[in-house]
């Protein structure tokens, strides 16, 4: 059978059989990366991510926090791996690996590189004449920074987040952008971009304040949970395959029905995982937060220098 498949078309490889276009498994590699489009929007705002944060330390800048960069390079990376690596080709057979491929973008990729604190550093990587006469009008534009901050809103940010999910995940959809490069490449861009909208509201990026209180922030994490986890059991416990890798042969001795199963489980478990993990560290940060305001009964306050100085002339 011969279709047209995203991210090559006919050339690729299909783990587990022959691929639409005649390839075998002793074609496949996983030292074989591809490149990705989309991947050029993180590696455009990591050049101007280091190039402004190394131009702030080398003017003596000690402000910036030293753990963000590295965090921000690990979401790079992670991108890189998620879009550049074996796993897009084999996602392309695989719905158990592209599950895989959006986890890694959506629940680690993004949020690691908000946690990098991007704005300021790549504002200041951007060369000062093309700052001056491009972002600073663009900045100052009103319809912009309207825009901007609706879809901020936490409630705006959450319900993208996940009707881009759902959108996504229609079979039709799915299936267009499994077979048209186009809509594949669409659908990773608005994973990404609904994705930086929705930790936007969960993590603090510098300079930028959450509009949420840490225990709304659980609270949103858990809804997004909650819709994720009823997509996954819908999907994982269909009885007939729903999307078009059924026009593939089998991956890896899988069929396609179990293949769809362990996708599903997949997408239910990790995606519960990590947004439990993130709701754990806004926990850990929210009664950190309470001791600091409210020390707990039994802990003893620091004495005053004043007073510590009286207490020491009257020994």
């Amino acid at each position: 059978m011969n279709t047209a498949h995203a991210h090559g078309g006919t050339g690729h490889p299909a783990p587990g059989g022959i691929s639409p276009g005649g390839s075998s498994l002793d074609e496949f590699s996983w030292w074989e990366w591809t490149f990705d489009p989309v991947f050029l929007i993180p590696l455009l705002l990591a050049v101007l991510y280091f190039r402004g944060y190394f131009a702030y330390r080398l003017r003596g800048g000690r402000v910036f926090p030293s753990w963000r960069p590295p965090l921000f390079a690990l979401g790079v990376m992670v991108l890189a791996v998620a879009l550049l690596s074996p796993i897009d080709k084999l996602a392309d057979h695989s719905f158990t690996w592209h599950m895989v491929q959006h986890d890694l973008m959506t629940l680690i990729g993004v949020p690691l590189l908000l946690l990098g604190a991007p704005f300021i550093p790549v504002i200041r990587g951007i060369p000062a004449a093309l700052r001056r006469a491009v972002f600073i009008p663009l900045a100052k534009n009103r319809l912009l920074r309207a825009a901007a901050w609706w879809l901020t809103h936490p409630l705006v940010a959450v319900v993208l987040f996940e009707l881009t999910l759902l959108f996504w995940h229609f079979p039709p959809l799915y299936d267009r952008a499994l077979f048209s490069e186009g809509m594949h490449y669409g659908m990773h861009s608005s994973f990404i971009f609904t994705a930086m909208l929705f930790w936007w509201n969960l993590i603090n990026p510098h300079p930028f304040p959450s509009r949420l209180h840490l225990l709304l922030r659980m609270l949103m994490l858990f809804g997004s949970s909650v819709v994720n986890t009823a997509l996954g059991s819908i999907i994982t416990f269909a009885p007939t395959p729903l999307y078009g890798y059924e026009l593939l042969p089998g991956f890896w001795g899988l069929t396609m029905q179990e293949d769809q199963f362990i996708g599903g489980a997949l997408m239910w478990s990790m995606g519960a995982m990590l947004r439990l993990a993130a709701i754990s560290i806004l926990f850990f940060v929210y009664v950190r937060q309470e001791n600091i305001r409210n020390p707990p009964l039994g802990v003893p306050l620091e004495t005053p220098p004043s007073s510590a100085a009286k207490v020491h002339r009257r020994a």
